[in-house]
């Protein structure tokens, strides 16, 4: 189920439900179906919840099982039939976005830092000019 609509993903967990309810004589819960569909349990327990408010969908609970069964199939068709990106998706493109403005911080922060060393540099040297053409002391000798 990568990167289908919603509406896609509504009719193959819709099927599912059918096919393993005339198969097994009992309507599946949660992790039948997504065994059953042969999908990851998280994406048809999302996938679920969200046609569940859609009124697509409904849980039979009995005891500390639910039972999936299918409310009003008709609702399917007003579901969107465009691509869904998934929230992975937009998390990674948020996090390259946000890791190449830092590093072009980086890149500023080193360009300068290059224009500082050089400064510094021209400072040292003239310092240690000026040390080399200072007069001696008379007195340096005595401090010592």
């Amino acid at each position: 189920m990568e990167n289908k609509s919603l509406y896609n993903q509504a009719q193959l967990l819709t099927a599912g439900i059918r096919v393993y309810e005339h198969l097994n004589k009992k309507p599946p819960d949660l992790k039948e179906l997504a065994i059953f569909l042969n999908l990851a349990p998280e994406k048809v327990a999302i996938i679920c919840n969200e046609l569940e408010h859609s009124g697509i969908l409904g849980f039979i609970k009995s005891g500390s099982k639910e039972a999936l069964y299918i409310k009003d199939h008709k609702k399917i068709e007003e579901l969107p039939r465009e691509e869904l990106e998934t929230d992975m998706e937009n998390e990674i493109a948020k996090f390259k976005e946000l890791r190449s403005r830092h590093m072009v911080e980086i890149e500023k922060r080193l360009n300068t830092h290059d224009k500082k060393s050089e400064k510094y540099r021209d400072i040292d040297k003239a310092l240690k000019e000026s040390q080399a053409s200072k007069k001696n002391n008379p007195l340096d000798p005595l401090i010592k």
